[in-house]
């Protein structure tokens, strides 16, 4: 049974939180790491019984354990005793069975995979428009990152991740293809931006947001976008654009734009780059300009624009350019989910990001930063990598 107003929560995508009652139960703490895994695994293998020299091997395949059955019978004992005894009905939410164990699937829960699950079925079996639009943003809302991904280098799990990923986009893809035959272009656009939060390097989502600006009449940004996605993946990755993104670079040049566009016109023009969702990502010389503008403004705001500086450090070796890549990726990501569109990104150096935050309180500060900083974390916690943040109000004293 899946409920969204179950007493117990499990989220899977993006980071693991279990709740009851509103009172987070899990930890990533060492002591809890094996209680939690073995919560996940019975999880996903819902419906049957899981044998205990498999969860042995799962739990403890590269470790030396005196007793491992003793041990995972300890191990089962304690996670029974982090979760409520039985669910609002009275049904349990771990059965045993001649010392097999599973996760019982009448017992009431609300777990996002499982509800991701039900609206990808649901997509496939044929909908109206309306519904099939509903089901697309409950979906793309519920997958706020990879699939268990403080763990997703767990044998058992990459293949879950890799299949989940791909159900996302496949899902996407469909979507943004409908809205673009509907003709609802502001909404590929919004839709991309949000996928792109997921890979900042698919390129099929930049053509698709490049044509869905030409189809609005609005060049000038199609055109900025595509010079800013070739020439982050020229910098970035040192590889040239794909036939997809050449073809909408190529669809931008044989737009015939008037010479003397009206105001009108040319609002609209720059307001169609502002559909797209997170923060912006710039050059460092645009960046700078930005800095400028708002340290201008400044004392006309009730509240001071805010710059952050994040840098990598590496703790017990220096990191390959390769991994460098991947953290500063992951850092990357970590804004894109957790920033405002008014804000402003760009990246210093090969080991430090810079953030300009308009019109941001100190209260709202500390919290935007340590969801950076946790996100951040889940997804470098193997690279043995920490953040250093530094933050200055652009305040300037006044000049009597």
């Amino acid at each position: 049974m899946e409920n969204k107003s179950a007493k117990l929560q499990v989220t899977l995508f993006g980071g693991f939180v279990v709740e009851c009652e509103g009172v987070v139960l899990s930890s990533l703490s060492p002591r809890a790491n094996s209680i939690w895994c073995l919560f996940r695994y019975l999880l996903a293998n819902r419906g049957k019984f899981v044998t205990s020299d498999t969860l042995i091997d799962i739990l403890w395949s590269d470790d030396e354990v005196a007793n491992p059955r003793k041990a995972l019978q300890n191990l089962i004992y304690r996670l029974r005793k982090q979760l409520p005894e039985t669910d609002e009905f009275g049904q349990p939410y771990i059965l045993s069975q001649h010392r097999n164990y599973g996760w019982n699937i009448d017992a009431n829960v609300y777990v996002d995979a499982f509800e991701f699950d039900r609206l990808a079925a649901t997509i496939k079996s044929g909908l109206s428009d309306r519904e099939l639009a509903e089901a697309n943003r409950r979906l793309m809302e519920i997958y706020s990152g990879d699939f268990m991904e403080d763990i997703a280098h767990e044998s058992w799990v990459e293949q879950l991740t890799a299949q989940y990923r791909r159900q996302y986009f496949d899902c996407v893809n469909s979507y943004t293809t409908m809205l673009y035959d509907q003709g609802k272009y502001a909404e590929v656009i919004e839709v991309c931006s949000a996928a792109l939060k997921h890979n900042m390097f698919e390129e099929h989502y930049h053509a698709m947001m490049i044509n869905a600006l030409l189809a609005q009449g609005s060049r000038y940004s199609a055109l900025t976008h595509y010079r800013s996605i070739t020439s982050m993946l020229q910098k970035e990755l040192n590889v040239e654009p794909s036939e997809e993104l050449r073809a909408a670079g190529r669809s931008i040049s044989a737009v015939n734009q008037p010479l003397r566009p009206d105001i009108s016109m040319v609002i609209d023009d720059l307001r169609a780059a502002s559909a797209a969702a997170g923060p912006m990502f710039c050059e460092m010389d645009v960046f700078r300009q930005m800095f400028q503008m708002h340290e201008r403004m400044n004392r006309r705001e009730e509240f001071a624009s805010m710059l952050v500086m994040y840098t990598i450090v590496s703790h017990s070796r220096t990191l390959s350019d390769q991994e460098m890549f991947q953290v500063m990726a992951a850092l990357k990501r970590a804004c894109m989910i957790s920033l405002r569109r008014t804000d402003v990104v760009t990246q210093h150096s090969n080991t430090q990001l810079l953030l300009l935050l308009p019109s941001a309180s100190e209260v709202s500060i500390s919290i935007v930063l340590m969801r950076i900083q946790q996100k951040f974390t889940q997804l470098c916690m193997e690279h043995g990598v920490t953040l250093t943040t530094q933050v200055r109000s652009l305040v300037r004293p006044k000049i009597d």
